[in-house]
């Protein structure tokens, strides 16, 4: 009986922390996002303040593409 009663104990223990690595692998996962989205934020500034005639092009892409969206409606 109390063999039973440690091994229920154990699994309980065991699936709580299951659920708390879940938990932290999450906010891990979400934390280095947010980190891989600031250095990328960063290294876009940079590279325009050193390159400001980089972002004509981008920015044309995009308003070509707009446009091109606008003539050709897709569902």
């Amino acid at each position: 009986a109390t063999a039973l009663r440690h091994n229920q104990q154990f699994s309980q223990i065991m699936s709580g922390m299951k659920s708390a690595v879940a938990a932290l692998d999450e906010t891990v996962a979400a934390d280095l996002i947010e980190l891989a989205l600031a250095l990328a934020r960063q290294a876009v500034r940079t590279h325009i303040d050193t390159h400001a005639d980089a972002v004509v092009p981008v920015v044309r892409e995009a308003l070509n593409s707009m446009i091109g969206i606008a003539q050709h409606p897709r569902l």
